[in-house]
């Protein structure tokens, strides 16, 4: 379903022609580019036209209507699950709720993931607990843990539930947290009757917890347990080693050396995509194109529901001046997230490298619809409608890129030059 709103988003470009309608009676369909004397239009097939004034009764221009208020609000987005985080060091997979991402791991977490936008209220975080205590018996220490250490704590619930596949225990509460805000929080414990134990739990803003409730449900659906590697002592110590030292490096900005470190790393473990996606980001830092390209290329069939590693292909593959196979990524990665606004505008790039101007407006223009405040897609915009000379077009964008970034200097620009050739 998602590939269809693709296709009708990059094909259904006809029903926003302008159209010409001449004295006699007819009427020409296509993209009004000069509306001098003649006017010239541009038709659907690429080609152009040129009509005299005399024999044209009106003009009706209906290609694209550009989002007039950037004040308007953003229209509301298509749900996506979030892509599902697999840990094969530690033999987990889970999902996060849609739109949460991996970020850096708190203290003593395996994983921890939080929606990339500060207003957010929760993050994620898996703990692995060995003991030898059986579920019930170290759900209750957890809850009690909760119940007597923190100031004016209230439970809200505590069930049975599944973990996955997994028998768990779920209990929630309310708390005021060391900065005296209201703080939620929702633990799921779930694991065979002894051993080895999954803790997924979400803490944040009190107020919003009840509704986070089914997106945290959700998530411990997802869970489930995957293959450890299959790697001797001595072999496991080595990768996380030459991982940790290849970490090390690129904070010191040793990016070529890391790379060694992290081949190490693939070479033990093939399938870890968190060494591909190092090896990628940095190969595409220091150049090697062709080496970042495959590198992405793994992390996507690693990743198959993630639309990242597919924009972060493109964007190489836009570099390299390999305009269809970008496109082609950009277009993968909007299957998986119809809402990408860096891929619509990427694609507005790519369509315009390509002299293709009307589904570069297109895509510009989606991603306005998307998010009406968007600075590159406005500036973007008005780059193309200045090529196509649609000048009161152009000057819009321009002047929308400054009524949200004042101090856009390609906006100030598009203007002054347009200014100088008097449009």
């Amino acid at each position: 379903m998602r590939l269809l709103h693709l296709l009708l988003a990059l094909s259904a470009l006809s029903a926003f022609a302008d159209e010409v309608h001449l004295k006699n009676g007819g009427t020409v369909v296509g993209t009004v580019i000069d509306e001098g004397d003649p006017v010239v239009l541009k038709t659907l097939g690429g080609g152009t036209i040129k009509i005299a004034r005399d024999k044209i009764d009106t003009i009706e221009k209906k290609a694209l209507p550009a989002v007039a208020n950037p004040d308007a609000p953003p229209r509301e987005r298509k749900v996506v699950a979030s892509p599902k985080y697999v840990d094969i060091l530690n033999g987990f997979a889970v999902r996060p709720p849609p739109g949460w991402k991996k970020i850096a791991s708190s203290k003593n977490s395996k994983a921890t993931f939080a929606f990339p936008n500060a207003e957010t209220p929760f993050k994620m975080d898996v703990w692995i607990i060995k003991s030898d205590a059986s579920l019930g018996t170290l759900h209750e220490t957890f809850a009690k843990t909760y119940r007597g250490a923190f100031k004016e704590y209230v439970s809200k619930f505590e069930k049975g539930a599944q973990l996955g596949k997994l028998p768990a225990k779920v209990f929630a509460g309310t708390f005021t947290g060391e900065k005296g805000d209201a703080m939620g929080h929702f633990h799921a414990l779930g694991g065979p009757d002894k051993g080895m134990f999954y803790l997924v739990f979400f803490t944040g803003a009190a107020a919003k917890l009840e509704g986070f409730v089914p997106d945290f449900e959700e998530a411990l659906a997802s869970f489930d347990l995957v293959p450890k590697p299959d790697l001797t002592e001595a072999e496991m110590k080595k990768f996380m080693d030459a991982y940790t030292k290849g970490v090390e490096m690129v904070h010191e900005g040793k990016e070529a050396e890391a790379v060694g470190q992290f081949d190490i790393c693939a070479e033990l473990l093939p399938k870890h995509a968190d060494t591909h996606q190092n090896l990628a980001i940095l190969t595409a830092r220091l150049g090697d194109n062709k080496r970042a390209i495959e590198e992405y290329t793994t992390l996507a069939k690693l990743r198959p529901d993630d639309a990242q590693p597919l924009y972060d292909l493109g964007t190489v593959l836009f570099k390299m001046n390999r305009y269809p196979d970008a496109l082609a990524a950009f277009e993968k990665a909007l299957d998986l997230a119809p809402d990408y606004v860096e891929a619509w505008i990427n694609i507005g790039a790519v369509r315009s490298q390509t002299a293709e101007y009307e589904k570069a407006v297109a895509a510009f223009k989606t991603a306005i619809e998307i998010d009406p405040k968007c600075v590159p897609a406005w500036f973007n915009l008005g780059n193309v409608e200045y090529i196509r000379n649609r000048y009161k077009e152009a000057k819009d964008a321009f002047e929308t890129v400054l009524k949200i970034q004042p101090d856009h200097s390609g906006a100030k620009d598009g203007l002054k030059k347009m200014k100088q050739e008097g449009h």
